[in-house]
């Protein structure tokens, strides 16, 4: 009997539920508005916006910002405006955008659960070594010819770092890095930095930037897969989509014509903390 009870509860609170979500809060020339469609369009704002939202005047405004839209949306309808060139443009400029970042979702979802990310990380533990560098940037390479010279016969590096370096930031640190990870720099300075050894100083070394001479201070192994913070795991994740991403190369039909890419029409950055490279950063 007990258990009948409950059971005829548990059916009552699903039906009252239910019944909740779809009770209509407004109706805008025949468009309902449901308490689920609230819930639902509440749920994609921001955290911070939610909790501004939990009183009941905050609600109040919110569902008057639904009301506001759908007659907006029916005014767009009526002018026609999904016919427009530049709307239809934009709609599908957004669509090509919620595709691309559902397919990076989609990758990073099924390929880099816990134990894929271990497997992944014990296959390339290397590349998540740490390395503490100094670096001199010049705009030449005979400069930089010159500075391994002068450093050969025992100059100090902070002290040419700070009078010789392009590098902004050279004058206050020397030069001084601090500790990165291979893909936190760009390929040429990062391939060179884990080639070296600790106390050891490179010739010039050429990027977009200029060209280097980069003295090794320290070399961290890597960290064992339990020891990884956040920003290690995403890492990781980031290598197994630029994983994915680089067999769909493998399997397509491109061709490309950087010849056209000129250096006046795509100026480079300034140097500096530049010299780390932007990548895609899946969610957690």
């Amino acid at each position: 009997m007990r258990t009948a009870f409950l059971f005829c509860c548990s059916i009552a609170g699903l039906f009252s539920v239910t019944e909740l979500s779809a009770q209509e809060l407004a109706n805008v020339n025949g468009t309902s508005i449901t308490m689920a469609d609230f819930q639902a369009r509440l749920s994609e704002l921001p955290t911070d916006v939610r909790h501004r939202l939990t009183s009941a005047e905050g609600k109040k405004d919110f569902l008057d910002d639904l009301i506001a839209s759908e007659l907006l949306l029916s005014e767009a309808k009526r002018l026609e405006l999904e016919k427009d060139k530049e709307v239809t443009k934009r709609v599908e400029d957004a669509k090509r955008n919620i595709l691309i970042n559902a397919a990076v979702q989609k990758i990073v979802t099924e390929k880099t659960t816990n134990d894929l990310a271990r497997k992944y990380y014990d296959q390339h533990s290397q590349q998540f070594s740490e390395v503490h560098a100094s670096h001199i940037l010049l705009e030449t390479e005979e400069e930089a010819k010159d500075i391994k010279k002068q450093l050969d016969k025992g100059a100090d590096f902070n002290d040419l770092a700070k009078k010789r370096s392009k590098d902004p930031s050279a004058a206050q640190n020397g030069g001084d890095l601090g500790f990165f990870t291979k893909d936190q720099m760009v390929k040429p300075f990062s391939d060179k930095a884990f080639s070296m050894k600790a106390k050891q100083v490179s010739g010039p070394v050429k990027t977009q930037y200029g060209y280097h001479i980069i003295k090794v201070l320290e070399v961290k192994p890597p960290k064992k897969f339990e020891e990884l913070d956040n920003t290690a795991i995403i890492s990781i994740k980031r290598a197994i989509l630029d994983e994915e991403i680089g067999r769909l190369k493998a399997k397509a039909k491109i061709t490309v014509h950087s010849e056209l890419l000129t250096s006046d029409q795509n100026p480079s950055p300034a140097a500096g903390n530049e010299l780390s490279g932007t990548q895609p950063e899946p969610d957690h």
